[in-house]
């Protein structure tokens, strides 16, 4: 089943998120290898004219996990939640609806 990952930073980590960045991407690579992982990006400021990794505040990851118990583990071990990152994590079962599977695109 598909979890959607909605995780805000506390104010002020940009530098931490910066020095985890590579932890960080390396756990979204292993699920994507698996086939695991839909999508996966940071949250921006809304001021942010353009994606830089310190104009983040917060990531939107959308993986595959057999329950809601491994989705909330993974998540927990989580480079930029382990050093403090993020502030909170809403995680919530997901529908991918459109594209529609098969739909050859």
């Amino acid at each position: 089943m598909w979890f959607a990952f909605w995780a805000e930073d506390r104010p002020g980590r940009s530098a931490e998120r910066i020095r985890w960045r590579t932890d960080h991407l390396s756990r979204l690579s292993a699920l994507l290898q698996e086939g695991r992982l839909l999508f996966a990006g940071p949250l921006l400021a809304w001021t942010t004219p353009e994606p830089r990794p310190e104009s983040s505040v917060g990531s939107l990851i959308v993986a595959d996990f057999e329950t809601e118990e491994q989705a909330q583990q993974w998540i927990q071990e989580d480079p930029y939640q382990r050093a403090g990152i993020f502030q909170s994590i809403r995680v919530h079962p997901y529908v991918v609806t459109y594209p529609p599977a098969g739909n050859g695109s």
